[in-house]
């Protein structure tokens, strides 16, 4: 017996008797999805959404736990793998045209839960446009609409007496700090925790206090920021940077303790 032969020889087993635990009707039907699947499983878009369709058919006629066996006997195929073609199915039967064009990969990206239907809808206006989109592309898109989504949440949170104000239209005449220390870092921490203090600008979007925090916006790809309004003076900038007092060593000592706690003591059961 050839190497390949054995292999399969228990894989055989293991679907006939599946199939002997099954009524007539019920065998039939399943045979009959199966050799659908197979001559469509590597296939494109349509035959994706086929085998897709064939595999929900086929996990309410079997049941759960009937269906995994199945899977595993006739196709060597994990719950995982059906679930995605199972979603492309539940998400594209109707109309195939706007991913006639699209690979596996790119429908399993373009199916998902996590893909919102304004990507879904991108992608459909890209194929009409006759662009090539991938699943890099498909990821890109999410991630701009996910940005999108946060930057609307962000703005629609703003408190009252902050305006929305775009970033080009903010005039840095009254601004006198040069050294600015490192705006990377500043990024990082409003990208993690938010914008924490806001920006002062006055009536005519002269920079009053917030420098740094307007830099750091700029490098994160900002285009309008939150910003208080406030009479024009420079006090405001005097007194952010002079009554400011920095943490003690000590005190730092014990914010750092607080922090580890927090992060590695487990909670009470």
């Amino acid at each position: 017996m050839m190497e390949g032969e054995e292999k399969a020889a228990p894989q055989k087993a293991a679907t006939e008797g599946l199939y002997a635990a099954l009524s007539r009707e019920d065998e039939a039907a399943a045979r009959e999805d199966a050799a659908i699947i197979k001559t469509n499983l590597r296939s494109a878009a349509e035959s994706v959404i086929t085998v897709g369709q064939a595999l929900v058919r086929q996990k309410v006629n079997l049941g759960h736990g009937r269906f995994l066996g199945w899977i595993d006997a006739e196709f060597g195929m994990t719950e995982r793998s059906s679930q995605r073609f199972m979603k492309i199915a539940e998400v594209y039967s109707g109309n195939t045209t706007p991913v006639s064009h699209l690979g596996v990969k790119a429908l399993y990206e373009l199916a998902a839960d996590s893909t919102p239907q304004e990507v879904r809808d991108r992608v459909e206006e890209l194929f009409v446009d006759g662009k090539v989109v991938t699943p890099a592309k498909i990821r890109e898109l999410k991630a701009e609409a996910k940005a999108a989504r946060e930057e609307a949440e962000r703005l629609r949170l703003k408190p009252p007496g902050v305006i929305t104000v775009a970033i080009e239209d903010i005039s840095l005449e009254d601004v006198f700090r040069r050294d600015v220390g490192d705006i990377a870092a500043l990024a990082a921490s409003i990208e993690k925790l938010g914008m924490l203090q806001w920006i002062c600008i006055d009536p005519d979007h002269r920079l009053q206090a917030g420098y740094r925090r307007l830099l750091a916006a700029k490098h994160l790809g900002w285009t309008h920021i939150q910003a208080k309004v406030v009479p024009r003076g420079f006090t405001i900038q005097e007194a952010e940077n002079e009554t400011r007092k920095d943490l003690t060593p000590s005190e730092l000592v014990a914010l750092d303790r607080a922090i580890e706690q927090r992060i590695f003591v487990p909670a009470a059961p």
